[in-house]
């Protein structure tokens, strides 16, 4: 019993020495028990106790100086927290209040929180939310104050007054951020016993009212119902954005801007959903216009109010459903170089997503840019609309419209440097584009060009038709535009006084842009009208191919007339130095009586041909600019005529031969590189002219041609003319014509004047006036050379004729021995010749010799007589058998 009694008293004394010593720890030191145990508590949380310091205990409330806690992603830091209590209430469970002079909260960098999963069976969201705010009403808590609390992240602070009440909840407090000096935003909201919440968050702006904004939430059949009216009060805003950004000015003209937003979110804890979604802009006015200027630019925007935008938003892993009934907005921009101004209207929005990846999407567009101009380039009145769907899932993303449409039908576009307006009407028909998550893209469509009319002061279109298929692609940064065909159809093309059609198709045209940017085509056309009524090129054709690379552009350019007549172009031009080269070549010709010139073109203004000879080309062009911006070509262009024989109107000619070399100058003109030379070897007017000579050179700049040493041989003598210069802008010419020993014998001859033979020869001047086309002779000489000729002219006149005069002619003219024949000509510009003869002579049959001095006048029609020389032969017999002549003789 001893024994028993001995151990109780020992048990009973240590129990009392430990009461006594916790009750001496828990007076001396609160903190010694609490850490343990709260750090227990907190380690199964997932925190760690940084610091628990400075605890005090008393009758009706404790107090801890500095408790910290930590994890991975926030660092939490509670400074001089207070728990009020009553000691009653607190052994009935009970806590009057917590304060918290300042709490601190450090986020981590670049922590995500680690998402939870529950597979407990989900209870409806209302009943959940309402039995948390009913138990939260009924915690044993009167009253949650936080002094201060400072959000410390990478990018910004944020000091936040907090102040919580219980039964019923009540949450109201203050934020305001270091990034932003001046916003401070309000927020009073409180609960009732069903769950609602109801009240205000607003934004104030250097205290004045920038947004004033209320909230509901009603929490129905396991969703959130929440119901929001916003305003918003542009000039506070505005005033603090130009305090952020001075260079930057925008205004607004309305008063007030409202934002209503109603959307239901359900399965809000395990799967989250806005199940129905709308939202609605609008303003007093009507409208939101918005203007904004820099330094460099002012641009301005009108959307017209009310804007309603409705949807739903499932999960994030299942869908989204969005719709937007009009959207109309004005656009303007304007800057120094810049202007433009349009009206934007998008139709029927809708948005569908099955998930973050599937989506489908269709839209209808109308733009109407009413002006815009910029580079000499401007703009009125053009439209552009589509209808377009997309479409996107796992593999990539579809973009399709069956038309995109752009008409300016009824504007202009204007390009001032050239003075060049277009209207047109151009339509790509089933637009086709996939792209992969990579943004890797294809595409392909139909593209329809109709170009109602370009102009400028030098040619214009009307009605030019382009239409083809197109495909396009962007790889690594690359991106390729190809089209295998592209049909053109220019039926009107006007220059000046000349018309032409052209009818072309252009393949394998491809274009790169990316680090390298190249292009390249072949065009061809079999069908090209001249629309000229005079002038008719047959079956003319031409064929390129062009390649660009690096600012460098090369081509080659294949011309054919008939099949037949050959020339081609090559070159290159660099855009960045703005130089290059052209090397053109026309094949040599032959003409005959199966290929004559008439066979490459026809034409009613003049009766010419070209039957017989040759004829080649070719030069080599330097091309560039000038200091003006002007194109200018320098290098020697060469035109061979070998042995051409044909006619123009009742002239013929055989044996036309002259290189021409030329050189071509400033202002692409052209001049003689050389003193040149030619030959015809024969050229009828009627009267024949033989080994015609002369030399030449000539400027196109001033339109002027200098010959030289010209010689004809005809009539068994010589005709030469003095060196002479004719130029358009002064057509007036004095020349001389030369006359060396013709034979009178085939003058007459070829005159054919019935019962008349004349012999000897003659000489002499004739001072020729060229105006224009015509010629002019006032006062030529010609003289008979020693020691004179005869006349023997047997008219077929009675001796006696009754007049003395004439009778004494015809004697004398019977057998007129002459010694002087001095001829004075005059010729005039219809083509009038006058003759005064003098002769001084004898007939030995008459007056036994007796000088006879005559003098005798003839007048004749030189263009009538030539024809009259022609008449009973077509031009071309008598070239025919002119070649044949030739032919024979060439031969002996």
């Amino acid at each position: 019993m001893r024994v028993i009694k001995y151990s109780a008293m020992v048990a009973v004394a240590v129990v009392l020495v430990l009461t006594i010593a916790i009750l001496a720890m828990l007076a001396l030191s609160p903190a010694t028990l609490a850490r343990p145990v709260l750090a227990y508590y907190l380690s199964a949380a997932g925190f760690e106790l940084v610091e628990f310091s400075g605890v005090t205990l008393s009758r009706d409330h404790s107090r801890i100086q500095q408790l910290t806690i930590a994890n991975n992603s926030v660092k939490l830091g509670a400074t001089d927290t207070t728990l009020s209590y009553a000691l009653s209430e607190l052994f009935a469970g009970q806590l009057r209040g917590i304060d918290v002079e300042h709490l601190l909260v450090e986020i981590a960098p670049e922590q995500a929180a680690t998402a939870t999963t529950t597979t407990e069976d989900p209870v409806e969201l209302n009943t959940q939310i309402s039995n948390t705010l009913r138990t939260i009403n009924n915690l044993p808590l009167q009253n949650f104050h936080i002094g201060a609390i400072d959000v410390r992240s990478e990018n910004t602070n944020l000091d936040i007054a907090l102040q919580a009440n219980t039964q019923p909840l009540r949450v109201a407090g203050s934020i305001e951020s270091s990034e932003f000096i001046g916003l401070l935003i309000q927020l009073d909201m409180a609960a009732d016993e069903d769950g609602i919440i109801q009240g205000e968050v607003n934004a104030l702006l250097r205290n004045q009212p920038a947004l004033q904004s209320t909230l509901t939430i009603t929490p129905v059949a396991n969703a959130l119902h929440v119901q929001s009216s916003s305003q918003f009060n542009p000039a506070p805003i505005l005033d603090f954005v130009k305090a952020a950004n001075d260079p930057a000015i925008i205004e607004i003209d309305t008063d007030t801007i409202t934002l209503t937003l109603d959307f239901i979110g359900a399965d809000l804890l395990e799967s989250p959903a806005i199940t129905s979604f709308t939202a609605l802009l609008d303003s007093p006015t009507h409208r939101l216009h918005v203007k904004h200027t820099d330094n460099t630019s002012a641009q301005e925007m009108n959307l017209q109010l009310p804007l309603e935008i409705a949807g739903e938003l499932t999960s994030l892993e299942q869908g989204l459903t969005l719709a937007i009934e009009d959207v109309v907005a004005a656009l303007t921009y304007a800057d120094p170089a810049t202007q433009m101004q349009g009206d934007l209207n998008l139709d029927k929005i809708a948005l569908a997503c099955s998930t973050t990846l599937a989506c489908n999407a269709d839209a209808g567009i109308v733009f109407q840019l009413e002006k815009y101009a910029a580079d000499g380039l401007s703009v009125e009145n053009v439209t552009l609309r589509s209808n377009l769907s997309a479409s996107s899932d796992e593999s990539g993303f579809i973009l399709a419209t069956p038309e995109l449409e752009i008409d300016n039908s009824e504007g202009v576009l204007t390009h001032s440097e050239s003075d060049t307006s277009f209207r047109f009407h151009s339509t790509i028909s089933d637009v086709n584009l996939l792209c992969s998550p990579a943004f890797s893209c294809q595409g392909d469509g139909l593209i329809q060009f109709d170009a109602n009319d370009i102009s400028n002061p030098s040619i214009k279109v009307e009605h030019a038709q382009l239409q083809g298929p197109y495909t396009w692609s962007y790889v690594e940064s690359q991106l390729e535009f190809a089209m295998s065909t592209l049909a053109a159809d220019i039926p009107d093309i006007q220059m000046a006084d000349y018309e032409m059609g052209l009818a072309a198709t252009f393949t394998n045209a491809t274009v790169q842009l990316g680090e390298e940017t190249r292009a390249s085509f072949s065009v061809a056309s079999d069908r090209i009208t001249t629309g000229l009524a005079d002038i008719i090129i047959r079956n003319p054709s031409f064929s390129a191919d062009v390649e660009y690379a690096n600012d460098n552009v090369s081509g080659a350019l294949r011309i054919a007339i008939a099949n037949q007549l050959q020339a081609q172009a090559n070159g290159e031009f660099n855009l960045a130095t703005q130089a290059g080269t052209l090397n053109w070549e026309i094949a040599p010709y032959f003409f005959s009586s199966i290929t004559p010139l008439s066979a490459l073109v026809t034409q009613s203004i003049i009766k010419t041909d070209i039957v017989a000879g040759s004829i080649a080309g070719s030069g080599n062009l330097t091309l560039g600019t000038d200091a003006d911006g002007n194109w200018q070509a320098a290098g020697p262009a060469n035109i061979q005529l070998n042995e051409l024989a044909g006619f123009v109107e009742d002239v013929f000619y055989v044996g036309l031969t002259s290189e021409i070399k030329t050189v071509v100058a400033d202002n692409w003109s052209l001049k003689s590189a050389e003193l040149l030379t030619a030959r015809i070897a024969t050229l009828d007017v009627g009267l024949p002219l033989t080994d015609i000579r002369w030399d030449y050179n000539f400027d196109s700049a001033d339109q002027s041609v200098a010959v030289k040493n010209l010689a004809i041989y005809t009539l068994g003598g010589e005709i030469t003319m003095a060196d002479f210069d004719y130029a358009l802008a002064n057509p007036n010419t004095k020349l001389t014509v030369v006359i060396t020993n013709l034979d009178l014998h085939t003058i007459v001859e070829l005159a054919q004047y019935p019962g008349l033979n004349v012999q000897g020869t003659i000489s002499g001047y004739l001072p020729l006036t060229l105006t224009g086309k015509t010629v002019t002779v006032e006062k030529g000489l010609i003289g008979a050379l020693q020691p004179g000729g005869t006349i023997r002219y047997a008219s077929g006149t009675p001796a006696d004729t009754g007049n003395s005069t004439m009778d004494l002619v015809n004697e004398a003219l019977a057998n007129y021995h002459y010694q002087i024949m001095n001829t004075y000509v005059y010729y005039n510009d219809n083509g009038d010749l006058r003759l005064e003869v003098q002769l001084q002579g004898n007939n030995p049959d008459l007056y036994n010799g007796q000088v006879v001095n005559l003098n005798v006048n003839i007048a004749d029609n030189i263009p009538t007589l030539l024809r009259s020389l022609q008449a009973g032969r077509t031009i071309s017999d008598a070239l025919e058998k002119r070649l044949q002549s030739q032919g024979q003789n060439g031969t002996q």
